[in-house]
């Protein structure tokens, strides 16, 4: 009962973190890179100790570069942020519904190929979006986080398996 409780708490959180993903994804060109640079303008402000107030025209043109760099890091690590999640949940879940000694290794790469294929729809879904483009460096991002979530999680389960087994183990002593 406990695991598919956690099955299905896994699912949910993996379904909305995809829906969140879409929604993100569907916001044309104009109104995604307006509130990534409004948050880009604040950080760049915030340490940079000026006063900048967002919307207002920039005179300065190195804080506009300094707060378009910023905007570009931080939508690539975003990125990266959006698919962890699904990494590490996709494998939790294949990983507690699978048995056998390669269960670690077969839901790790169940959750990378479910995830990749879902970086590749986005990109491509993102391409039907104004202004949007279908982008294999977005791709890269999206892998780097679905594989640390994956990463995080194989351990997780690896270590997992290593402690009840030992602790049966001296069970039994």
């Amino acid at each position: 009962m406990k695991r598919k409780v956690f099955s299905a708490i896994l699912l949910l959180i993996t379904l909305l973190n995809m829906a969140f993903i879409f929604y993100h994804s569907a916001k044309n060109a104009e109104s995604s890179l307006g509130e990534s640079k409004k948050i880009a303008n604040t950080i760049v402000a915030t340490v940079k100790g000026e006063d900048k107030s967002v919307g207002k025209e920039l005179e300065n043109i190195e804080y506009r570069q300094a707060v378009n760099r910023m905007n570009k890091r931080m939508r690539d690590c975003l990125h990266a942020l959006e698919y962890f999640p699904m990494g590490f949940c996709l494998t939790l879940l294949f990983a507690i519904n699978l048995k056998g000694k390669h269960k670690v290794i077969t839901s790790s790469v169940a959750a990378l190929g479910i995830s990749l294929l879902y970086a590749v729809s986005d990109e491509v879904h993102q391409h039907f979006v104004p202004g949007r483009t279908f982008q294999l460096i977005d791709i890269a991002h999206d892998a780097m986080g679905f594989c640390a979530g994956t990463a995080l999680a194989a351990i997780v389960v690896f270590a997992y398996g290593y402690f009840t087994s030992a602790a049966k183990k001296t069970k039994h002593i």
